[in-house]
C-alpha cells in the first residue's frame, strides 16, 4: 500500500470532508481496500475484476478536534492483508464565519407599498451552513434550514419581502454554520414607496 493524499500532519477544520487516497498493488490481484479511521473501520470498498492496482479514494470528515490515524489497508485474493498506509490528520476547530451574498436585486431598490420582493441569496462554509435568516430593519423576518444536519456547502435560498410598511428599510441576510459561527451579508437598502392617493367619501 502506498498512501498518496493528503500529505501526513495536514490540518483540517472540524466538519470539512477530504478525499484521502491510497495505491495498492498485488500480483494476483486486489479483492478489496479497508480504510480505518483511528482503528475502526471507516468504509470498505469492492474492486471490480480484481486488478493488480488500484487506486482507493474514501470521503471523510469528522467533528472532532484533534488528531486521528487514517489507515488503508488492502486485501489480495486469497485474503492477505497488506501493510497498512497511514498519516496524521490534525482536525482543528472551526473558527470561520460561513460567507453569504445577496445575489439580487441590487441595492438600492424602490418598491409599491404592498409589493413583493424576491431575495436571491448564496452562502459556502466548509463546515456547512445550516440555517439562512433574513432579517428586516434588525429584525428576523424569515428564516430557512438546511435539511442535512451537518448543513450544506454551498446553501442558496429565496427570501419573499413583503413592502407592508413605507419608508427606507434595510434588509440582512445571517448564515450559520455547523459550528455555530455566524456570517453576514452585504445589506439591501429597500425605499417602499406610498404612491397611493387617500379616497374620499362623502354621505
Amino acid at each position: 500500500m502506498q498512501w498518496l493524499a493528503p500529505a501526513n500532519n495536514s490540518q483540517i477544520t472540524a466538519g470539512q470532508t477530504i478525499s484521502v487516497a491510497a495505491l495498492a498493488a498485488d500480483d494476483n490481484g486486489i479483492s478489496r481496500v479497508e480504510f480505518y479511521a483511528d482503528n475502526v473501520l471507516y468504509n470498505t470498498q469492492q474492486t471490480p475484476n480484481s486488478p493488480t492496482t488500484y487506486q482507493a479514494v474514501f470521503a471523510w470528515s469528522s467533528t472532532t478536534v484533534g488528531a486521528h490515524t487514517l489507515e488503508v489497508v488492502a486485501f489480495d485474493l486469497s485474503g492477505n492483508a497488506s501493510a497498512p498506509a497511514s498519516a496524521t490528520i490534525l482536525v482543528n476547530a472551526d473558527s470561520t464565519p460561513p460567507q453569504v451574498t445577496i445575489l439580487a436585486p441590487p441595492s438600492p431598490q424602490t418598491v409599491s407599498l404592498g409589493a413583493q420582493l424576491n431575495v436571491q441569496v448564496a452562502s459556502s462554509d466548509e463546515a456547512g451552513v445550516t440555517q439562512l435568516q433574513m432579517l428586516v430593519d434588525n429584525q428576523p423576518y424569515s428564516q430557512v434550514t438546511s435539511q442535512s444536519p451537518g448543513g450544506q456547502n454551498p446553501f442558496s435560498a429565496t427570501f419573499i419581502y413583503a413592502a407592508n410598511a413605507a419608508g427606507a428599510h434595510t434588509i440582512l441576510i445571517r448564515a450559520i454554520d455547523s459550528a455555530g459561527n455566524i456570517g453576514n451579508s452585504n445589506p439591501l437598502t429597500v425605499n417602499v414607496s406610498d404612491n397611493t392617493p387617500p379616497s374620499v367619501t362623502t354621505n
